[in-house]
């Protein structure tokens, strides 16, 4: 092991590593690079959704920041709108067979158990089927 005089004049052991800086600031660091100086924020600004711009001028508002400026030329271009397309299920055979099969077995109820699981028809009324208390035995 090598050792070495430090700024002060003591005996310290020689590190042949150089310690890496973490990864997000190396990540910020070449963003900064490419983006002549500026945070990917401040690079992108035109290209981002207006109501982003103003949320986050907010958000840098409520951390003591200064809020970026609105750039010169809005270069944001909303997503396409995507649109469902319409299908005709009154002309549609598949369609008109899963209707039938789903309303001959009884609709909903035939796929929640059907009828009055758990309860008994008492002249028009529903009455829980199940421990009863000790004043109606």
């Amino acid at each position: 092991m090598q050792f070495v005089l430090d700024e002060s004049g003591l005996l310290v052991p020689a590190t042949t590593h150089r310690k890496r800086k973490p990864r997000a600031v190396e990540r910020i660091e070449r963003e900064a690079e490419q983006n002549d100086g500026k945070s990917y924020e401040e690079a992108k600004w035109a290209y981002l959704s207006p109501y982003f711009r103003k949320a986050h001028n907010r958000l840098r508002v409520q951390r003591g920041l200064s809020p970026i400026p609105e750039p010169a030329v809005d270069l944001y271009v909303a997503p396409p709108q995507h649109r469902l397309a319409k299908v005709d299920h009154e002309n549609n055979k598949e369609a008109q067979a899963a209707k039938r099969e789903f309303l001959a077995g009884g609709g909903v109820g035939a796929i929640m158990g059907g009828g009055h699981e758990g309860f008994r028809e008492i002249a028009g009324s529903a009455e829980v089927v199940g421990h009863q208390g000790a004043w109606e035995e």
